[in-house]
């Protein structure tokens, strides 16, 4: 006769022995990237730098397998590890917090993603992010980072202090800068990926007052304004 119970089995066999079988509960952390569109972005997981940081806190995570590998400290309560798609065995029904400590190159983190496990399964709690996050139909944590963005905007004044608008339908009233720094392949400047062909001594040049970086990676940049607007002064080097 078999009896089962959720994720348990008990067995009896000739009357006399009884086996109890529990599925170890298991749980998959999944992370995404998404452009300005909304676009999926497929990470290099063979790249370091394509790769999430996330640290597991939880009452007690010792024997716990991640990726196959079990935490052996004692009463460890924290565990921290690298990968895009992780497999976490073993979690006892309890409250955990997921930290990503380091987002790919190029977007931006989701901080904290609280959840339960009950009964051996996760349960979405709260999120303190600037992304996405949640638990889908199986059970999975599916965390979800938004490319970084940064915008340029030029404007102009008079000689009394009034902003004068720009008119950028005409090339004479747009300016010119100069980005420099040493991972600008890949990035979108108004959607137009700069390609190495693009860049000349780690310098891209392009022309507009209204300018919108996706993917600038971390690291120090440069912008120079090469020419300004018709009629008036450039800001040098910021």
């Amino acid at each position: 006769e078999t009896v089962t119970t959720g994720n348990s089995s008990i067995l009896a066999r000739d009357g006399k022995t009884i086996v109890a079988t529990d599925d170890i509960s298991t749980v998959q952390i999944n992370k995404k990237a998404i452009d300005g569109t909304g676009a999926e972005v497929t990470l290099d997981s063979s790249d370091e730098s394509q790769v999430a940081k996330f640290t597991l806190k939880g009452k007690d995570l010792t024997g716990v397998l991640v990726n196959g590998e079990a935490i052996t400290e004692e009463n460890k309560t924290s565990y921290t590890f690298t990968s895009n798609s992780t497999n976490i065995e073993g979690l006892k029904d309890g409250q955990y917090t997921l930290v990503e400590e380091t987002a790919p190159d190029g977007f931006t983190v989701v901080s904290d993603f609280e959840f339960s496990i009950v009964d051996g399964k996760a349960v979405a709690g709260t999120a303190s992010t600037t992304g996405d996050s949640y638990v889908d139909e199986n059970g999975n944590i599916i965390i979800t980072d938004k490319i970084s963005t940064v915008k340029i905007d030029k404007k102009a004044i008079d000689g009394t202090g009034a902003e004068v608008e720009l008119d950028s339908a005409d090339e004479k009233q747009q300016a010119t800068f100069t980005i420099k720094g040493e991972k600008l392949e890949g990035v979108k400047v108004n959607g137009k990926a700069i390609t190495a062909e693009d860049i000349k001594n780690n310098s891209y040049t392009f022309t507009g007052n209204s300018t919108e970086f996706e993917g600038l990676k971390d690291g120090s940049y440069t912008l120079v304004e090469e020419t300004a607007p018709d009629g008036f002064t450039v800001v040098s080097d910021f």
